[in-house]
């Protein structure tokens, strides 16, 4: 999922999933199967979750098979530092500048003559990802950064992390961005 919204100064700024921590599945279901008796999975098919999203490792890492519980702990758990995200976008200054405030994420970045702005590498766990999201998100965040993660948000619930934002509803602002409002 790439986006891209053209901001005030006519520059198409972007953000696009890069990479994220996917499980060797065959290594865990065998050492659980070996060493526990069962396969770490089976909470999955039970409740009807698929495997090949992000959230389903996160899901089994508690290695209790309770899926929906262990998604359910929030991202305070210890369990939300074993998967991490990296996003690449082209942001300019302002937005960096925005996001370095507001978000404790990893970057790693090259100034580009051409497009005048940063080809921006974001990495962060998802503890780290929610903050920046709760974080960006707000109304006294400027609008392009705030549509950036907006973006991130949207990507996030599609990956099957949407219960993470439970406790917040979206407030779409005139501005086509959203803000999230604690329930």
């Amino acid at each position: 999922m790439s986006a891209h919204h053209q901001f005030k100064d006519n520059m198409k700024y972007n953000i696009t999933p890069l990479a994220t921590t996917t499980p060797h599945w065959e290594t865990l279901i065998q050492y659980c199967n070996e060493y526990l008796g069962y396969s770490p999975t089976r909470g999955l098919d039970k409740n009807n979750l698929d495997m090949e999203t992000p959230s389903s490792y996160l899901a089994c890492l508690d290695l209790s098979n309770e899926p929906l519980k262990a998604l359910s702990q929030g991202v305070f758990s210890k369990i939300f530092k074993h998967v991490s995200c990296s996003f690449i976008g082209l942001v300019s200054n302002r937005i960096l500048q925005e996001i370095q405030k507001h978000a404790d994420l990893e970057i790693s970045l090259k100034y580009s003559d051409q497009e005048e702005a940063y080809v921006a590498i974001f990495t962060g766990d998802m503890r780290q990802w929610y903050m920046a999201c709760v974080s960006l998100c707000q109304n006294a965040v400027n609008k392009d950064a705030r549509l950036l993660f907006n973006i991130v948000l949207i990507y996030f619930e599609k990956a099957g992390y949407r219960g993470l934002w439970a406790n917040y509803n979206k407030i779409y602002l005139k501005d086509e961005s959203f803000i999230l409002k604690v329930n």
